[in-house]
């Protein structure tokens, strides 16, 4: 947990400010930085095995995430707008999301052998895949765009402007925030409910892994559900409210005995993760200009990062105080509570 508290924590201090700067000084470089960090973070991680490593690693790696989280979309959008094909962006960024997938579900099925064979060689490996997407990304242009706002806090009045004048787009960044840290919140206490059914720790991988491939294969219908407004619409509120009653089912199984059914539940809702982010990604472009778009992306994912820090705290509370059954029942109720009229304003506003 401490671990995870201070990766987002790395998050939350860099992740608005990264997408600001990815619109003033480039996507191209803003991702390049992500790089330069992953590589020294894993750097951290071969030299020192340290408590003191470990946490200036996990703030590291986060700080890597949140220069990466809005600049990759905005500048695959910019490239589709520069080709004259905007409408392309759902099957483009599918198809982005499905490799990016595709290389956890390796790293998570390749990663145990390397830890056994010498622990180091994981850390070495990531630093070796970032420093090769660093020498990949030089190479590749950048879509010139006109600079309508030229300095670093022109763009970030710009990006709050948007935010302050427009509701759709605030209904749209603030059921995405939520909604991906209920998800984020999901595979957390997934985890949990492993341990606690005595599931062998060490196929915690194996459970990532096959999280991550379920979750690139229903990318495949992104471009599908984003098609059609309707289609969109009801796809968002099925996955949001997927999760309550997916924690729900989880209790009841738990309490029943049928442990790995309940597993089997939360591990195919926390797959939904990956598309309601996206789904989520693809209104938010839609809806603001090129000039601020890697920023008002970041903010919906810095948003994210803030509700952790009081989502994370009450549902371990709740899980150690009433258990996984009584657990799950009140963190079922306290998710729906905002859920539902956080959907019913993005419905109003038709951003879904």
């Amino acid at each position: 947990m401490s671990t995870l508290v201070i990766f987002s924590i790395g998050m939350l201090v860099a992740e608005y400010p990264s997408g600001v700067f990815a619109d003033w000084a480039g996507r191209k470089r803003a991702l390049a930085l992500s790089c330069v960090f992953n590589i020294v973070g894993a750097s951290i991680y071969v030299m020192s095995s340290s408590l003191m490593a470990l946490f200036a690693g996990q703030f590291i790696f986060g700080l890597s995430a949140a220069f990466r989280s809005g600049s990759d979309s905005a500048l695959l959008h910019s490239h589709l707008e520069r080709a004259g094909v905007p409408e392309r962006y759902s099957a483009a960024l599918a198809r982005l999301r499905i490799a990016s997938n595709s290389g956890i579900v390796t790293a998570c099925f390749t990663g145990g052998w390397l830890y056994a064979w010498w622990p180091p060689s994981v850390f070495a490996g990531t630093a070796l895949c970032s420093l090769i997407a660093l020498v990949l990304l030089y190479g590749f242009e950048e879509p010139p765009r006109p600079v309508v706002h030229g300095n670093y806090l022109g763009i970030l009045r710009a990006s709050l402007a948007q935010v302050g004048d427009h509701a759709a787009v605030r209904a749209i960044l603030l059921l995405g925030g939520f909604g991906s840290t209920f998800f984020f919140f999901l595979y957390w206490t997934m985890q949990s409910y492993l341990v606690e059914i005595g599931a062998p720790v060490e196929r915690n991988g194996l459970v990532v892994g096959t999280t991550s491939l379920l979750s690139a294969i229903s990318l495949t219908a992104l471009s599908w559900l984003a098609a059609s407004r309707r289609r969109h619409g009801v796809a968002m509120g099925v996955l949001l409210f997927a999760i309550p009653l997916a924690l729900l089912v989880a209790a009841v199984a738990y309490r029943t005995g049928w442990l790995w059914f309940g597993a089997g539940v939360l591990i195919v809702t926390a797959m939904g993760q990956v598309l309601f982010r996206n789904l989520t990604n693809i209104r938010l472009q839609e809806l603001v200009p090129d000039s601020v778009r890697a920023s008002l992306v970041s903010l919906a994912s810095w948003l994210a990062s803030l509700l952790y820090v009081p989502v994370f705290p009450i549902g371990g509370a709740l899980l150690d105080a009433w258990g996984i059954d009584g657990g799950y029942a009140a963190i079922a109720v306290l998710v729906l509570l905002p859920s539902l009229p956080l959907y019913m304003l993005a419905r109003r506003h038709r951003v879904c």
